[in-house]
């Protein structure tokens, strides 16, 4: 009987340290977003994606018709998910690298970098890493916070 308690108990902890191990894994290769996406504090839109596309997206891609650049709407479901006649949907719930919105803001190239180097607006490193686990993530509470 204390050989079966022995190897519960030994069990138990190489299941935890898997699951230490594989959490420390996903931290080191997408940094802190990770923690973010792994827990209960997983990126939502509203709290964590909306405040940077408020800040740094919606003066041109926003609801003023009169300045929105490109027929590009980022605070709507339809702007950010579906696909018009002109362009495929903006972003790819899943798929950072089919999505325009994630492939415009890592661009090297300055005619499509977003924001645009003369708005004098830039986003932060993390700010890219929660856009980027937010598309990995399949894109979660695109229904909320988007009229």
């Amino acid at each position: 009987m204390n050989q079966s308690l022995q190897l519960l108990r030994t069990t138990g902890a190489v299941i935890r340290g898997r699951r230490c191990a594989a959490l420390l894994a996903a931290v080191v290769l997408r940094g802190p977003a990770a923690l973010r996406a792994a827990g209960p504090g997983a990126i939502q839109f509203a709290r964590d994606i909306r405040p940077i596309l408020a800040e740094n997206c919606l003066a041109c891609h926003g609801p003023d018709p009169g300045a929105r650049k490109a027929g590009l709407r980022l605070d709507t479901r339809e702007g950010l998910f579906e696909p018009t006649a002109r362009r495929p949907a903006t972003v790819m719930p899943g798929d950072p690298s089919r999505s325009a919105l994630w492939k415009r803001i890592v661009t090297e190239d300055p005619d499509d970098l977003m924001p645009p180097p003369e708005s004098h607006k830039k986003l932060e490193p993390e700010q890219k890493r929660l856009i980027e686990q937010w598309i990995l993530a399949g894109a979660p509470g695109r229904d909320t916070g988007l009229s």
